[in-house]
């Protein structure tokens, strides 16, 4: 029988989870006809610990406590998983009403490896989220509104099938700079394997921008990306091409060798 494990990771953020676990409990008891179960790996502070436990307590969730890379907890959610289908959500999103049932449809002929939904992102925009907006950080958030199959998509809201991800051998726990590169990393290895990323635009979680506009965080967050692609690119060097970069990006590496 067709069931799904919710796995949500955790370090803090008690005032997102205040919201996010009311709205997962919703759409569990909308869906009262399927096994769920919601798993939640928290690395939190010992006084916060306490509170993401009694949270759990509350709604009936399994909490584990699990001190690792985001990469490591998520093989860890993966290892408590009990159901066909894992379901990564961000803890500082919210599902609309109706994701679970529209995930529920998308894998009720079993044709469906891989399930990607859309994050959209709202909040306060100031100035600094339009430059966000306007150098492409967030578009890989909405591959599901415009795409069919995607190559990999954020864990923030996808879905893998938990033999799938054992198959592959979960995701990479060897990246040197952690909270990037392991989402586009197992995707590909994902596609490459076989397994195809359908994405459902119906599969939707509102994503918080509080948690994007720190200036100094959000930019350390940039660096670690760009430091990461390197080893995105070295692991599928088979996918990478030569790109001439513009006139802009051209000219700052033009005066910072001067």
């Amino acid at each position: 029988m067709f069931g799904f494990s919710v796995s949500i990771l955790s370090m803090g953020r008690i005032d997102c989870l205040n919201i996010l676990l009311p709205a997962i409990n919703r759409e569990c008891q909308a869906n009262a006809d399927v096994p769920i179960e919601v798993n939640l790996i928290d690395d939190s502070s010992v006084n916060d610990r306490i509170v993401v436990k009694y949270l759990c307590d509350v709604f009936g969730f399994n909490y584990y406590y699990y001190k690792g890379s985001i990469a490591a907890k998520r093989n860890e959610a993966i290892r408590k998983a009990n159901y066909e289908v894992v379901w990564f959500v961000d803890s500082d999103c919210v599902p609309v009403m109706g994701t679970m049932k529209a995930i529920i449809e998308s894998y009720k002929d079993n044709s469906s490896n891989g399930l990607l939904g859309i994050v959209e992102f709202q909040g306060k925009t100031p100035f600094f989220w339009k430059l966000i907006e306007q150098a492409g950080y967030v578009t890989s958030f909405s591959f599901a509104s415009f795409m069919d199959y995607a190559m990999w998509g954020p864990c923030a809201n996808v879905c893998f099938k938990k033999k799938d991800l054992e198959t592959v051998g979960g995701f990479k726990e060897r990246f040197p700079y952690d909270y990037s590169g392991e989402d586009v990393d197992i995707g590909v290895r994902l596609n490459k394997a076989g397994y195809s990323l359908k994405c459902n635009p119906k599969v939707v979680v509102k994503h918080s921008t509080a948690t994007w506009l720190s200036v100094w965080p959000f930019c350390k967050k940039v660096f670690r990306w760009g430091r990461t692609d390197f080893f995105l690119m070295r692991d599928h060097y088979d996918m990478t091409y030569p790109e001439i970069p513009d006139s802009l990006s051209y000219f700052f590496w033009h005066v910072s060798l001067r």
